[in-house]
This record gives C-alpha cells, structure tokens and sequence, in this order.
C-alpha cells in the first residue's frame, strides 16, 4: 500500500503518521529491499524516503499504536 503512496508521489511524514500504521511501513520497507535486491536501483530514493516516514511514525508513536496486534 505505502509502496503505491511511494509511486505516486512523496507523501509528507505527516501523511504516512495519519494514514499508515507501523507495521504497513515495515511491510512496505521490506518490498522496496525486496526491490533493490532484485536489481531496482531506482527503489533506493523511495527507500530514503520510506524510512524517513518511518522515523517519523515511530518517534510519534505511542502505546494505543500499539495494541493493534499487527503492530
């Protein structure tokens, strides 16, 4: 899903902290690898990217994030 976000666009910190849990962010972080350990060197910008969201999600998390079990 984030991966589609990815593409379409770079979506602010604040978009991914709003509309993506944590685990649909690693999810997406392991695509990516997934991606540029195929050969996608072009997957390396969006994975900058996806881990600057990530940081973002994670420093704003807190512990009702996580009940989610998928968390």
């Amino acid at each position: 899903m984030a991966l589609l976000l990815l593409a379409a666009g770079s979506p602010s910190a604040a978009f991914a902290r709003d509309a993506l849990q944590p685990y649909q962010l690693v999810r997406s972080l392991q695509l990516i690898q997934d991606r540029i350990a195929g050969g996608d060197h072009a997957a390396l910008p969006m994975q900058a990217k996806l881990l600057e969201m990530i940081d973002a999600r994670m420093r704003d998390a807190n512990a009702e994030d996580f009940k989610e079990p998928k968390n």
